[in-house]
């Protein structure tokens, strides 16, 4: 099972791709950039795996970074369902 931890750079990592940015999921997530930057790296270092390549000037997901993409996002809608299940019975 994933940790709390690691869900959260998962959630972080999806912000970052769907944004675009860096600094666009800074801003979504009113944190600094500092700190949505070393969640991406940290994320990484846990899968031991590139999921971005990024500049100063660019950022673009690695082929594997698409794919973690599209898991992540599915997993984070089903457990953001399963959240609010009860809510809505």
């Amino acid at each position: 099972m994933a940790s709390a931890k690691s869900l959260r750079l998962l959630s972080y990592f999806v912000h970052i791709a769907r944004a675009g940015s860096i600094s666009g999921a800074a801003a979504e997530l009113r944190l600094s950039s500092v700190v949505v930057s070393e969640a991406l790296s940290e994320l990484e270092a846990e899968m031991g795996v590139t999921l971005a390549r990024r500049t100063t000037r660019s950022f673009a997901l690695t082929p594997l970074g698409e794919a973690v993409l599209k898991k992540g996002t599915a997993s984070l809608d089903a457990a953001d369902a399963a959240l609010t299940f009860g809510a809505s019975t």
